[in-house]
């Protein structure tokens, strides 16, 4: 079911993804043509271990584009 465009409000986006919470408890991650729906305590806990995989990746890479180096830099 989806929510009307007046429940829900963007948390976060940029040109890869977006987030979008609803206040029927549910938050919609998008990115490309994939969308999950999910509760928001799945939600958490995805954001947690992608945060925790990103932090690794960019804290052990041999080489790393400076805009992920910017973009890790901002989160911590």
């Amino acid at each position: 079911m989806a929510c009307a465009k007046n429940q829900s409000v963007q948390l976060a986006g940029n040109s890869m993804c977006r987030v979008v919470a609803c206040t029927c408890g549910t938050v919609r991650v998008t990115s490309g043509g994939l969308t999950m729906t999910l509760d928001m305590p799945a939600f958490i806990k995805i954001a947690s271990v992608i945060e925790q995989a990103a932090m690794k990746l960019v804290s052990s890479a041999e080489f790393v584009p400076s805009e992920c180096q910017t973009i890790a830099n901002k989160l911590h």
